[in-house]
């Protein structure tokens, strides 16, 4: 009897989630995406997500600026994007900041794959096939096909370009090829 309860009790979260995420005004909005729960968008107005993508849960975008996720990427568990930060530079004698923000928009090309925990910070820029390991803080541009880690992050290595673009012309898009 308590497992049946359960089970209707997760549908019903199913339901509400499903709903929650349709609710939702994005800039642009794919087709075949999947946002997993506990997600958290701040001004999903400014959000583009492009066709198969998969954000993962309890995953935050504070988008005061434009945040673009391109066709293919996977953005992991509890990760979060911001586009604004305080401005602390700006001479009105205000401390530790003033009202001023430093908006900057974030990029998240085609086929990248951000592990979970990850920050990316205002400016960051992903570039086609970044692989961004877990924990890591990203807040500049990462050339293409870099394998990237740590705090600051750092390139350790880069992806087999020739296998990538094999993959890609074949259109071996994970979330493509996998049951939604």
């Amino acid at each position: 009897m308590l497992n049946k309860f359960f089970i209707i009790l997760n549908k019903i979260n199913t339901l509400i989630h499903n709903l929650k995420i349709k609710s939702i005004k994005f800039g642009q909005k794919g087709s075949h995406i999947q946002i997993e729960r506990g997600f958290n968008f701040i001004k999903p107005e400014h959000i583009h997500i492009s066709d198969y993508v998969y954000i993962g849960p309890m995953s935050t975008i504070y988008a005061h600026g434009k945040v673009s996720i391109k066709k293919g990427s996977i953005i992991g568990p509890k990760v979060t994007i911001y586009t604004a930060n305080h401005n602390f530079k700006s001479g009105s004698h205000a401390i530790p900041y003033d009202k001023k923000l430093d908006i900057r928009p974030v990029e998240i090309d085609e086929n990248v794959w951000v592990g979970g925990n990850v920050i990316l910070l205002p400016g960051a820029k992903l570039r086609e096939g970044v692989i961004v390991g877990a924990g890591s803080v990203i807040s500049k541009e990462i050339p293409a096909y870099s394998i990237v880690v740590g705090n600051p992050c750092k390139i350790i290595g880069t992806r087999d370009i020739d296998e990538y673009h094999r993959l890609k012309k074949a259109n071996a898009i994970y979330l493509l090829n996998k049951k939604l």
